[in-house]
């Protein structure tokens, strides 16, 4: 994608610069960690046994840790290094835990307050080779890529690679590891959700799906162990989806959406899974179109 400045109605191309090293790449992450990615940074170049983990970053919304490599050339296997380090993480979860806690004292975790089936590892690189993608494309894949450019103005790009429905092989010498990381890690899929409600409330479910990406196309759409999320830069709004009905939280405090028909709960103070004080529970389509009005305004607040 060409990128322009705009200067006395005439466009002037941006051009991209490279990086010169790996490390500017890592020094960038780690320094906007949760601008970038939303998350926490635990600690660079952690060292775990004979390996050593560029990044150790923590997802405070699903209660994991993130493994983050950083990489300048096209001719490695991408898949094969994320499944060993997802494997050491798994044998040495206490050592994990304790790189956590060495960091945020006042936010002690114990292994079982990890969610360990929600591990990832993320690459990062400029650039990655058609087969390294293809490799990594397949969504039921703990490993996400990121590809980055910096371009003049102090612009800086960064798109995750959409992944498809390719799977790809595994050498044969890897599949014990394979099989035995991936019953203990699961990629959560929109689909997976879904199949959770019936009829009614999956089709509630697509009508407000619908009808919240029509109201821009830069709307991503993830999933996690408990809810579909829909974000530009964080969450705005979450959904699960239930067997008769459809579970729907707003990231905004209390009081700062107009909710005039008060049909949004408050839990603030009350344990729920999704982001933010608004939560409403609907079986049927009567109210959609207020609480898509309600949904639109925490959507305008996160742009």
């Amino acid at each position: 994608m060409a990128l322009f400045q705009l200067e006395n109605k005439r466009v002037k191309p941006i051009y991209e610069k490279t990086f010169k090293k790996e490390k500017d790449v890592q020094q960038l992450v780690e320094n906007n960690l949760t601008e970038l990615m939303n998350l926490d940074f635990v600690k660079t170049e952690f060292a775990i046994g004979k390996f050593r983990l560029d990044t150790l970053a923590y997802n405070s919304e699903t209660a994991s840790f993130v493994i983050i490599e950083y990489k300048k050339t096209k001719n490695e296997s991408l898949v094969d290094q994320g499944y060993t380090y997802l494997n050491i993480m798994l044998e040495q979860k206490a050592a994990f835990v304790l790189a956590f806690n060495e960091v945020f004292p006042y936010e002690i975790k114990a292994i079982k307050d990890i969610d360990w089936s929600q591990s990832r590892v993320v690459f990062i690189s400029p650039v990655f080779s058609s087969y390294q993608k293809g490799a990594a494309s397949n969504p039921q894949l703990p490993i996400d890529l990121i590809q980055v450019k910096s371009f003049e103005k102090n612009l800086i790009e960064m798109e995750e690679i959409t992944k498809t429905n390719y799977i790809a092989d595994h050498k044969k010498e890897n599949l014990e590891s394979v099989n035995k990381l991936n019953k203990e890690i699961k990629v959560y899929t929109e689909e997976d959700l879904i199949s959770k409600g019936n009829e009614e409330s999956q089709a509630l479910y697509h009508s407000i799906k619908q009808a919240i990406l029509d109201w821009d196309p830069n709307i991503q759409v993830t999933a996690n162990k408990h809810y579909v999320s829909f974000k530009r830069k964080t969450n705005f709004c979450d959904i699960a989806i239930q067997k008769k009905q459809v579970k729907i939280w707003l990231n905004a405090k209390m009081g700062d959406l107009d909710d005039s028909q008060n049909i949004f709960r408050d839990v603030t103070n009350i344990g729920h899974y999704g982001n933010g004080d608004y939560e409403v529970s609907i079986q049927y389509d009567t109210n959609v179109e207020y609480i898509l009005s309600v949904i639109k305004q925490a959507w305008m607040r996160g742009k």
